[in-house]
């Protein structure tokens, strides 16, 4: 679909940034933690991997806080389900779309359009708005880069135009390397890279990248992963991204021997 390549904000110099795990519709959760850092809406600024929508039920509000001057996403995989089906809303789009949690809250995808207006015309906005990556500068000068899944190049600096390539864009939304034994070399020209997608136990590090999916969508569920024992919304200020434990080269030798 058709994107914004890359999004850049400033130094936020009155409040604070924060950036929180996939959300998949879990409002309340994100109200809680919210209110927990006492999250301050004249200067504080929220900033998400994506995928907004599906699993939950309260996707359509999720989605909606777009609209809010403190909040900014980058498009995830579930946000491009949406995407790829107003642009073609054939019976195969959705299919897959109900297939993996569109069916949440949008189980008619023609009805529930057609009776929200308002958010169709925001979700068509946002085909060609919502950006595949943003880079946020801290104010001691660190740059933090956000991307959905991955970051799909090596050097931050060729990240806008290798996103021209479909390809390069899919790897984007869609690739795994959270939980691979041998993870890409950091990643060229950014302090740190912040991704989702991929289901992790606790935010880990693995070279200069984070990952920070812990799950939010599996909380409360009777039947929980067992490889998620605590499933939740991970929100983090930016700063503190740098303290997560580096877990690369040690944990998969000690793996191996065991």
């Amino acid at each position: 679909m058709p994107a914004m390549n890359i999004q850049r904000f400033k130094a936020n110099t009155e409040g604070r940034d924060f950036v929180i795990g996939d959300l998949h519709g879990e409002l309340d959760q994100l109200k809680k933690r919210m209110t927990d850092v006492r999250f301050d809406l004249d200067v504080d600024r929220l900033f998400s991997v994506g995928d907004l929508i599906d699993r939950g039920k309260h996707s359509k509000a999720c989605f909606e806080l777009l609209n809010k001057p403190w909040f900014h996403a980058v498009r995830g995989n579930h946000d491009d389900f949406m995407f790829r089906w107003l642009a073609e809303p054939d019976h195969v789009h959705k299919i897959l779309w109900m297939q993996n949690g569109g069916d949440a809250w949008a189980e008619d995808p023609v009805r529930f359009f057609a009776e929200n207006p308002d958010f169709r015309k925001l979700a068509e906005t946002q085909i060609l708005v919502m950006p595949i990556a943003i880079e946020v500068e801290l104010c001691d000068g660190r740059r933090v880069g956000i991307v959905h899944a991955c970051c799909p190049v090596k050097d931050w600096l060729t990240m806008e135009s290798s996103l021209c390539n479909k390809r390069i864009q899919e790897d984007a939304l869609w690739s795994i390397r959270a939980n691979e034994i041998f993870h890409p070399k950091p990643v060229r020209n950014i302090d740190l890279t912040v991704h989702g997608h991929d289901m992790v136990k606790a935010p880990k590090r693995r070279g200069n990248s984070v990952y920070i999916d812990t799950g939010a969508c599996l909380h409360g569920r009777v039947i929980q992963d067992a490889n998620i024992p605590n499933p939740r919304l991970s929100m983090m200020q930016l700063e503190h991204l740098f303290e997560v434990e580096e877990r690369e080269w040690s944990f998969w030798v000690s793996k191996l021997q065991a």
